[in-house]
Order: C-alpha cells, then sequence, then structure tokens
C-alpha cells in the first residue's frame, strides 16, 4: 500500500537519516529563509551558515527566489533598521510625558508644603524611571549603530553568494514561457491547487507586477514559478529526494491539521503527486528554518545552540506578526470586500458582515439591518426605504429613483442610468486592463530602452485589444521619448476619448 499511496507517507527518522546522507539529495531554500538571516542575531546566522557550508554540494536555489532574494533585501535590511529608531522614538516621547505631564500634575496638588517626604520620595522615583529609560536609550543606540545601512557593505549577501556561487537556476527566456505559467496559475488558483493561491490578491496590490531583463512578474504566481522550477530541476538531474525549507506555513504549501493547536504535517499532498509524477522524486521533504536547524543538529552532529533555535522561532514570529498587520490593511476577502472593514474591532456576526456596522448606536431592525441608515430623519417609506434618499430635492421619477441622480449633468443612456457613472467605469475598466497588459508593461519599457519599433508594434497590438485610452497614452511619462513621432500621433488620432 505505502508503494501505491506514498505522497500519504512521512519518512521514518531512520529514512531521513539515509535521506540528508544521499547524494541524490538536493537542499533547497525559499526566499524567506535567506531574508530572515537579517532579522537573527550573530551567533544564529554562524549556526544556519555553519549547517550549509557543511551540505554545500547539495544546496540550490530556484531563479525566482535569488531574484526575489535581490529586489526585496534592501527593503528588510530598512525595515530591521526601522524598528530601532521607532523605538528610540517611542522611548523618548515616554521620557517627556514622565518629565512633563507628570511632573506638572504633581506640582498641582503642592506637597512640598505639606508633605515634604511625599514630594521627595515621588521625584527621587520619578528621576529613578527617567534615567532607567536614558540607558535603555543609550542600549538600542549601541545595537542600532551596529545595524547594517542600506549603504553597508551586505556580509550576509557576501557568505550567501559564496554558498550558493553556481547553485542557481534558470530563469526563464521570453514571456511566453511566463504567460503559459500564469494561465495555468489562474486555473490552479480558482481551484486552490497549491503552492501560491493564497497569494491571489496580490494583484490588487498597488505595484501587482514588476519587470526584470525585459520580463513582466506577476508577483500573485511567485511561488508557482518556485516550484515549477523545482520540478525543472529534479526532471533534468538525478535527484531522487527534495528538502525544501521555508518560513512560509500557509496552507497552500502545508499540510495543515488542528490538533491541539495548529500542527504542521509536511508538504501539501498535491505538491507530493505532482512532483513524484513530473520528475519522478522519490521524496519531498519540509522543513522550516527552526526545525532544519535541530534535524542537522541531530542528524549531521552539528552544534547548534539552543539560543539560535529560540532566536529563529521568535525571530520569524515577529516577521509573521508585521506581515500580517500589513496584510490586514490591504488584503481583500474572496467576496471583494476589504478585510479591514469586516474585521474592525475584531468582531464579526454569524453572516460575516461587521457588528460594528449593524450594532451601530446599538439599534438593529428585524431583518439585521441598522436602523440607522433606514430612520435617519426619522422618515420611513412604505418600501422601507430611507425617504431622504429617494426625495432628495424634493424630487422622484416613476419608479421611485430619484430624479437627481440619474439626471445629474443631464446626461442619462437609454437604460436610464447616468452616462456620467456608464462612462466612469468603463474609463476605469479600460485604464485597469491597460496597466496589467503584458504588451503595454512591454511598450513602456521597450519605449524607455530606445526600441521605438518594438513599442510602436506592442502597443498595437494592445489597440487591437481594444485595452488603449487616449486618456491613459497622453499621461504616462514612460512614453515621453515616442510622443512626437508620427505613428504615435495618429494611434491617438484612432483612439477613442
Amino acid at each position: 500500500m505505502k508503494e501505491l499511496f506514498k505522497e500519504f507517507y512521512i519518512p521514518t527518522d531512520d529514512e531521513t537519516s539515509v535521506i540528508w546522507s544521499s547524494e541524490e539529495t538536493l537542499f533547497i531554500f525559499d526566499t524567506n529563509v535567506l531574508l530572515n538571516f537579517y532579522s537573527f542575531e550573530k551567533a544564529t546566522q554562524n549556526d544556519l551558515l555553519k549547517v550549509l557550508e557543511l551540505i554545500k554540494s547539495r544546496v540550490w536555489i530556484p531563479f525566482h527566489v535569488a531574484l526575489e532574494f535581490q529586489r526585496r533585501r534592501l527593503d528588510v535590511i530598512k525595515n530591521e533598521k526601522k524598528q530601532f529608531s521607532s523605538m528610540d522614538s517611542e522611548l523618548s516621547q515616554l521620557s517627556e510625558k514622565i518629565n512633563t505631564h507628570l511632573g506638572d500634575n504633581l506640582k498641582t496638588f503642592k506637597l512640598g508644603k505639606k508633605f515634604p517626604n511625599i514630594e521627595k520620595v515621588l521625584n527621587k522615583e520619578v528621576a529613578k524611571i527617567g534615567a532607567s529609560l536614558l540607558n535603555i536609550k543609550k542600549e538600542i543606540q549601541k545595537v542600532n549603530s551596529a545595524q547594517m545601512e542600506v549603504r553597508s557593505v551586505d556580509s550576509i549577501r557576501g557568505r550567501i553568494d559564496s554558498i550558493f556561487e553556481n547553485k542557481i537556476g534558470s530563469g526563464y527566456e521570453a514571456q511566453e514561457d511566463l504567460q503559459k505559467i500564469y494561465e495555468e496559475g489562474a486555473l490552479r488558483y480558482q481551484k486552490l491547487i497549491p503552492p501560491g493561491y493564497n497569494d491571489r490578491s496580490k494583484d490588487r496590490d498597488s505595484v501587482p507586477t514588476f519587470m526584470f531583463r525585459g520580463l513582466v512578474y506577476e508577483r500573485k504566481y511567485g511561488d508557482l514559478l518556485i516550484f515549477k522550477q523545482i520540478i525543472n530541476k529534479v526532471k533534468s538531474s538525478k535527484i531522487k529526494n527534495v528538502i525544501f525549507v521555508t518560513d512560509d506555513t500557509k496552507d497552500d504549501w502545508w499540510e495543515i491539521v488542528q490538533s491541539n493547536g495548529e500542527k504542521l504535517i509536511g508538504p501539501r499532498l498535491e505538491l507530493k503527486s505532482e512532483l513524484y509524477k513530473e520528475a519522478q522524486a522519490e521524496n519531498l521533504i519540509f522543513y522550516t528554518s527552526e526545525n532544519f536547524l535541530k534535524e542537522a543538529r541531530t542528524i549531521l552532529h552539528v552544534a547548534i545552540d539552543d539560543k539560535s533555535l529560540v532566536d529563529i522561532k521568535e525571530s520569524v514570529k515577529d516577521i509573521k506578526y508585521f506581515i500580517n498587520i500589513r496584510e490586514a490593511k490591504t488584503k481583500e476577502r474572496e467576496d471583494n470586500q476589504p478585510r479591514w472593514i469586516f474585521d474592525k474591532n475584531g468582531v464579526l456576526r454569524e453572516d460575516n458582515s461587521p457588528r460594528w456596522v449593524t450594532e451601530r448606536e446599538g439599534a438593529l431592525r428585524e431583518d439585521n439591518q441598522p436602523r440607522w441608515i433606514f430612520d435617519k430623519n426619522g422618515v420611513l417609506r412604505e418600501d422601507n426605504s430611507p425617504r431622504w434618499v429617494t426625495e432628495r430635492e424634493g424630487v422622484l421619477r416613476e419608479h421611485n429613483v430619484p430624479r437627481w441622480i440619474t439626471e445629474r449633468e443631464g446626461v442619462l443612456r437609454e437604460d436610464n442610468t447616468p452616462r456620467w457613472i456608464a462612462e466612469r467605469e468603463e474609463i476605469k475598466r479600460r485604464q485597469a486592463q491597460t496597466t496589467h497588459s503584458v504588451d503595454y508593461e512591454r511598450a513602456r519599457a521597450l519605449a524607455s530602452w530606445g526600441n521605438y519599433e518594438g513599442c510602436r508594434d506592442a502597443l498595437l497590438q494592445c489597440e487591437h485589444a481594444n485595452i488603449l485610452t487616449k486618456l491613459q497614452l497622453m499621461t504616462d511619462i514612460s512614453l515621453d521619448s515616442v510622443r512626437e513621432s508620427d505613428w504615435f500621433k495618429e494611434l491617438l488620432l484612432r483612439l477613442p476619448d
């Protein structure tokens, strides 16, 4: 049965030891593991690098991991530095409050005349608190001064470069190769096939794509690109076992079971099946950085300080906390409603609508709609819609739609919806299509590089696809270099306003 359903089996301790020792085993590391080095203490970095040195001949990273590492490295360094600046600022504010606010309040009691001893004790204790805060600030500033700056010589990257020298996969040569994966990814994400479907909301981010060497990368498909490159690597070599180290513990990578808390069982069964089928691999094992170090200590008999394990656990926990806060501000639910609306104050009703909306002013109607909406100005119509909405400016049309809405600016469409709304939405739709068009991104890049014929051909493709607007072309500064070209002017004349 094990051979028939091997995806469901986890290697035993003895089998794991054999896999770690095998020359047919490849140790692969995710982007987050490399970036997390910047959050670890020096001793932790050294312990982790010590293990990587021991298995140096069998380590490898996909091209997309290396690319993401290089792109995000400075942001990680900047954020690490920012934390210390924030702490220093908070302590300064706290010290100021103690010295001014608390001191001024104590003066109002005029303790000096009636209770001089109490005033003396209070002043002494306030001074102690101020001295303690000053000492903490000095320690923070000392550590901060030792922190890497964005323009510093990056010794961490230097050591990572050394370990992964000639151990990085190949990238994609043509946009068509990426486009095939994006199209496959769209279908996979609809069916929640791992990896990466939890990143599908990244296409709503302010920067859903980026360009590198003339190719447009869609950020939401980053995990899928990594997994595809792993499959290609294993398929083209004699690798039988893959050990993947990642600190991304979401359920679009891991099999997670709720049993007295969340338990990471291992890779998703779908990932095992795909790797075994496509690349004829025999084992796929996942580790977090912490568990990877623990296993290395046991199997490789390498000295790992317990403090390093604690540091990794706490650092990764802190990183995830800040990531969750950041994503909570922008992440949307599957129904396209922003999660921050529904989770405000952390309270949801059974129908997932925010309690703070429906219980505003403590009044709910029988249909769970907030009374403050329907009872504004205390007037309801027979259909329970508020009279102030439909009677604004005292004008109603026959079908109870307020005339001021549909006749705004004096323009109505045949379906009685205001033309300015419908046309505004159409412009937005076209602009959104244009922004995310691969051809349009290529046109912008080619214009920047001076390849004006290539830019023209790409824009003509966009015109053929009916995703260009005159406003978009006239305001896009990336196209300034071709703006005076005859073909560009002719294109503008052909486009609708």
